[in-house]
């Protein structure tokens, strides 16, 4: 459920902050694109970072820290109005969302795989990816009547700046919800070490510290 309530958060950001370059801020849709990097290159830069404190900490603080650092980002792109310039206005949302995404999503995979044998690590990837996909693509579908956007809708440019800001806010309870669960349902830390299944060949060695000589004693081995 983090997953999904993170994913649904991020995928609703991207979708909506494209359209709120393109449509009120003059952007063209390379420029657009351009202007989101900022988030991609910390995401890039630190996420090896990322998983370290992950591995040090736990999941569960990055987990729950994460979701609301990029609760302040989606707050602060709210503020994002017709007039609005990229260095004063966009950038520092966009950093902030950034840092927020870089703190959890590593120790999210993590947290996925740790709980499950080697050799299912791989349906456990995957079925963490679907619900993430499928999150982000209800977020796209959801959003916009959420935030009063609707097809039957028009919307000028001041209409959609505040079904923008609307939608922002949305995100951010979305990942304050995420964080939350988070907070509740990860219980791993660093000191509690992960329990992996018994492997079959170490749960079938006999107990016996001298076993020659109990194969050959019937009366010890029966002992």
């Amino acid at each position: 459920m983090a997953t999904v309530a993170n994913y649904f958060a991020l995928g609703g950001a991207f979708f909506f902050l494209s359209l709120e370059l393109q449509t009120v801020l003059g952007y063209t849709a390379l420029e657009a694109g351009a202007a989101t990097f900022p988030s991609t290159l910390i995401m890039l830069l630190l996420s090896p970072q990322s998983g370290k404190l992950g591995q040090r900490f736990g999941p569960r603080v990055p987990m729950t820290v994460g979701p609301l650092v990029a609760a302040v980002g989606f707050i602060l792109l709210a503020r994002l109005r017709p007039h609005s310039t990229y260095l004063v206005d966009v950038l520092p949302g966009l950093l902030v969302f950034g840092v927020g995404l870089t703190i959890f999503v590593a120790p999210l995979t993590a947290a996925v795989l740790a709980p499950v044998p080697d050799r299912e690590a791989g349906l456990a990837s995957a079925l963490s990816n679907a619900f993430a996909r499928l999150a982000q693509l209800g977020s796209s579908a959801l959003l916009p009547l959420l935030a009063g956007l609707g097809a039957s809708t028009a919307v000028g440019r001041g209409a959609f700046a505040l079904g923008f800001s609307r939608a922002m806010v949305i995100c951010a309870g979305a990942a304050v919800v995420g964080a939350l669960i988070a907070f509740a349902t990860v219980r791993r830390s660093r000191d509690e070490p992960i329990v992996r299944q018994a492997s079959p060949s170490l749960a079938c060695q006999p107990t016996s510290r001298r076993p020659a000589e109990a194969l050959r004693d019937p009366a010890t081995a029966a002992g």
